[in-house]
């Protein structure tokens, strides 16, 4: 069964008293879910919409982000990673990188989410370090418009207590259109982008455990042809 943390507590999905949607990261794989705009179709009642070719709002049963060009605005639908309240839009252009799995919890949320998640939660769940084993991954692909992205992550328990997992998302290709206006090869929709994660697990007995993440990204493309 699937766990999750919806009410800020592990619980099968079964028994969650909410509605909720919970994406496996084997789902994710399947679907080549890697971001936010690729969980349209996925989830009911969800619409994922772009503006100003970088900016993300969420809507959930049509409640969402009513004025997208003002980042400052409060969204009606609520970003959060392991249960941490990401404020602006520009967070929904990561990758979704080493996910355990994603739920989405339709609205309203004012007491367990915040006062602002009316529309509901967008809750991304990463895998955490581990003391079992060293172990990873490694996804590579490679496709037209010189396509590389790379995708890997390694588990080290250090010691019986301490454990960090590091993560990493690499992909570069060129946009498959040109624009002829601006000099030099100027290509829409491109990608050249990164995102790195470490979390630190330190847990020196069942009863007590501190967990810290850095993430660090870096965005770098050019507006979709669209925009």
């Amino acid at each position: 069964s699937i766990i999750v943390v919806g009410q800020k507590e592990n619980i099968a999905i079964q028994r969650a008293p909410e509605a909720i949607t919970a994406l496996p990261a084997d789902v994710l794989k399947q679907n080549n879910v890697r971001s936010a705009e690729d969980l349209g179709g996925l989830v009911p009642s969800l619409v994922i919409g772009q503006s100003d070719g970088y900016n993300f709002d969420l809507s959930i049963r049509g409640i969402g982000l009513n004025s997208p060009q003002d980042d400052g605005s409060p969204a009606s639908v609520s970003v959060h990673q392991n249960g941490i309240f990401m404020p602006n839009p520009v967070s929904l252009s990561l990758s979704y990188l080493d996910v355990d799995h994603i739920e989405v919890l339709r609205g309203p949320h004012g007491t367990v989410f915040g006062q602002n998640s009316v529309g509901g939660t967008l809750n991304i769940i990463t895998i955490q370090p581990t003391f079992d084993a060293v172990k990873g991954y490694t996804d590579a692909e490679f496709g037209s418009f010189d396509l590389i992205h790379v995708r890997t992550a390694v588990n080290l328990p250090l010691s019986s207590t301490f454990a960090v997992r590091l993560a990493g998302d690499f992909i570069s290709q060129r946009g498959y259109v040109l624009a002829t206006e601006v000099p030099g090869d100027f290509r829409l929709g491109d990608n050249h982008n990164y995102h790195v994660r470490l979390t630190a697990l330190f847990q020196p007995n069942d009863d007590f455990s501190i967990v810290g993440s850095v993430d660090y990204s870096k965005v770098v493309q050019h507006e979709p042809e669209s925009k």
